[in-house]
Order: C-alpha cells, then structure tokens, then sequence
C-alpha cells in the first residue's frame, strides 16, 4: 500500500508539473495565478516553483505590483535559455530550415531549393541547420530536431528514415523526429490556431501535393498504420472522370493544366497567381477545380460528421474567391460545416515542430 500511495503522489507531482508548464507556455503568471487556476495549495506550488527553477526550465519573467497594494509579486516564463529546436521541413522542392527557441520563438531562418531528395542534398539541409546554429546569439544547447517530409510518414515505425539518420550521425545524441508535413501544420492548428479551441477538425493542405489529417478529441488521430490523412488519395470528379484528388485539384496539375491551355513552358507558381488574376480562362479553371475540392470535403463532413475545416498551403493564394466556391459545394452537406483559410499559414508549421519539440523535451526534462 506503501508503495501505491509513493507511486500515486509521484504522478500527481508529475501531472502538476506539466500543467504548470503549459499554463506558462501560454503566459507568465505569478505563483498565485497559478495556485488558483490549478486549485493547489501556496505550499505545494512553491515546492514546484522551486524545483522547476532548479531544474533551469522556468525563469523570472518580471516583478510588479499586485493592484491595490504595494507588494511585489514575481512572475514566471518558460526559460528561453532552457534548449533550441530545429525544425526542418522538406516539401514542394525546397527546404525549409527554422530555428526556436523552447518559448516557441522563431530565432533564425534559411531556405533552400531541393529538386531531388538524396544524400548529397541531405548534406547540404545540415551544413545550412550548422550555420543556423553556429550563428544564432541565444547558445542554448539544441535539444530537439523537428523533420517533416511529404507522403507517408509513420511516426511510429522502428524503421528510420534515411533523412533522420543523417541527421542523427550529424547531431549525435539529439533526439530526431520525423512526421508527416500535413501532420505538423495541424499540430500547429491545435497549438494556436483554429483547432486550438475545437474538439474535431478536418485539415487540408492543398500545395504543390496534397496532405491532411484528421483531429479528434483535439488529437491528431494516425489511423492504425500510422497514415490518417492522406487526403491526396480521396476519390475525386474530374474532367468527366473519377481520379484521385492529387491529380484533380494540386497547384501541380493546375500549373502543367494553364501550360496546356496558354502553350507556356515552365510556369512558375508565382506566375500562375498572376494568370488567376488576369486571365479568365485561368480563374475559371482554378474555381473549377475548387468546386471539386468541395465536392470532396462535403462527403468527409457527411461521412465523419465533422464540420470544422482548415486550408492551408499556398493555395491560399487563389482568395476568397476560391474559398467561397468551395464553401458553396459544402453548403450542400447534411451538417452545417465551418470552412476556413488558415490564419497562420506557413507560419503553421513551424508552431507545429516547435511546439511537439517543446511538449517532448520538457516531458524528458520531468522525468529526471
């Protein structure tokens, strides 16, 4: 009984200290703010305080007046000095290469272009992260490595991929974790967008592939095998046909379609946002493909009986226009459903790693 009773206390201490954690993520707060929010006793938050400022994973923010009288009250933030997180994102022929900080603060950014995916290129993704590391004024020690890649990612698989283990060899000792793009936008979503404050969700990632996922009970659900949410795969009207909706409704097949129909070679995306702009046959092409975008989504809200849906990728970049076609093809479901742009757009993704990042090292971090 004993031994119960010491096990019991120490997961209680346990779940406190991750609820302090990231109610201080959010905000600082004094330790009253959080006495009071958590309902613990001024004993039992000082006894955490203390240990998670031993630890160096909280620090004091600033000191001010409590109103009304003249003590001071300190105030707690998440240590931005605690540990950096790398974030990399290798999707739509380029690399994405971003730095934080454990308060989820973007540090330092680069860029690269990648047409093919080897081993040579890999090298050339971590000589450009050591740059960003060797050159960033907040000498943290890198903590976590954050890799999303396009197509079908299990996170669970023992089986690493060769990316993660060049970057594993380079940055000995590190913890690597590698998932799906559409995956970590919808972390971000459930980090501080709109599925922040949304039980269920649909998210759609329409760029130059097509990704997505699915949020249940403000999870992310993986399915069985680990590959929820390959939403590039659904069935979709095209063109008098049923295909999938990849090759219906992607910025590729749009752009090699506006090629086609202008006779143009090597258009670039930017170039295709200003053909939508300016050429009619162009803009009714793309609001066509829209219109099958919610012919798709409005068989998942039927089927799934989720109504809340985010859009993100550069698809974006089409407007409200684009928007407003696919909504009116939802409208035609049997649930009301709520269809938006996301608000934090590429920034999703680094919110995304950043914040599994954060939610990994400070969960090694408690149980030492």
């Amino acid at each position: 009984m004993e031994k119960l009773i010491g096990r019991n206390q120490s997961y209680a201490r346990e779940i406190n200290f991750e609820l302090v954690i990231d109610l201080l993520r959010k905000e600082p707060r004094s330790a009253t703010q959080l006495s009071d929010i958590l309902k613990l006793s001024n004993a039992t938050m000082s006894s955490i305080i203390k240990d998670l400022l031993e630890i160096g994973m909280i620090d004091i923010d600033s000191s001010g007046s409590v109103k009304g009288c003249g003590r001071k009250q300190v105030f707690y933030t998440i240590n931005e000095k605690y540990g950096l997180i790398l974030v990399v994102n290798i999707a739509n022929r380029k690399a994405d290469i971003y730095l934080t900080n454990v308060k989820e603060e973007s540090l330092a950014f680069a860029t690269m272009p990648v047409d093919k995916l080897n081993d040579d290129v890999v090298q050339k993704i971590i000589l450009k992260a050591n740059e960003l590391l060797f050159n960033c004024e907040n000498k943290a020690p890198l903590k976590n490595i954050i890799i999303s890649l396009t197509g079908l990612i299990n996170e669970d698989n023992n089986e690493k991929h060769f990316v993660q283990k060049a970057f594993e060899k380079q940055f000995h000792g590190v913890p690597t974790y590698v998932t799906n793009d559409g995956n970590l936008y919808t972390y971000g979503e459930l980090a501080k967008g709109a599925f922040s404050s949304e039980k269920n969700g649909i998210f759609l990632l329409i760029d130059y592939g097509i990704g997505g996922s699915f949020v249940m009970n403000h999870e992310l659900f993986k399915g069985d095998h680990g590959f929820s949410g390959e939403m590039g795969c659904l069935p979709c009207e095209g063109d008098g046909r049923f295909d999938y909706l990849e090759d219906c409704v992607s910025l590729r097949v749009l752009l090699h379609k506006a090629e086609d129909m202008l006779g143009l070679k090597d258009l670039t995306m930017e170039k295709l946002f200003e053909l939508y702009k300016g050429n009619k046959e162009v803009h009714d092409m793309v609001l066509a493909s829209a219109a099958r975008v919610g012919k798709t989504l409005k068989s998942l809200i039927n089927v799934l009986d989720i109504s809340n849906v985010v859009i993100n990728g550069r698809i974006i970049n089409f407007g409200e226009d684009y928007l407003e076609v696919l909504r009116k093809e939802t409208e035609r479901s049997f649930k009301k459903s709520n269809i938006m742009f996301s608000e934090l757009k590429e920034k999703g993704l680094v919110i995304g790693g950043a914040s599994i990042g954060v939610d990994y090292i400070l969960k090694k971090a408690l149980e030492k």
